[in-house]
């Protein structure tokens, strides 16, 4: 309980609007859920599992709770629950077939990383494979809902 309530909010704070893009930033941010996830099991055997220790504990990745943060704040600018405009290169798409929904948004090219790691550009891929009863959802929280299994899958496969 002190883990979720002292250290991973810290680990979490603005979590929206940047996130660690290279492995060694995000492998340190995971180390600490892990060796979180050690001391409140009370496991401190190096034999045992510390992915087996999270999912018994059911907590999602630092990474998947991070995307997850991401595309809230996505799907509150897109419904203007914030008062915030999508940048001008945030453009949605003209076609839709009959596998997408439509509420996808073009693909931005980027020539610097600063720019190819912000909010924005890390976003659109994620949500443009999110299913339709995701991006219509009525609520941030119903969208939290149908959003997160899709963005599990992403973390596993490691697509983003």
């Amino acid at each position: 309980m002190l883990y979720k309530t002292l250290v991973r909010p810290k680990l979490e704070y603005a979590a929206s609007t940047w996130a660690p893009n290279t492995a060694t930033d995000i492998n340190t941010l995971e180390s600490v859920q892990r060796k979180a996830a050690r001391f409140v099991t009370g496991t401190y055997d190096n034999r045992a599992s510390v992915t087996n220790l999270l999912q018994t504990l059911q907590w999602d990745s630092l990474k998947t709770r991070r995307d997850m943060a991401t595309l809230t704040m996505f799907y509150k600018i897109h419904y203007n629950i914030l008062r915030v405009n999508f940048p001008a290169c945030i453009v949605p798409l003209r076609t839709v077939t009959r596998c997408e929904h439509s509420y996808r948004f073009r693909q931005v090219s980027t020539k610097t990383k600063a720019f190819q790691h912000s909010m924005y550009i890390r976003a659109v891929p994620m949500w443009n494979l999110l299913p339709a009863a995701a991006v219509m959802a009525e609520s941030a929280s119903d969208f939290q809902e149908f959003a997160l299994p899709v963005v599990r899958n992403i973390g596993q496969h490691g697509a983003f």
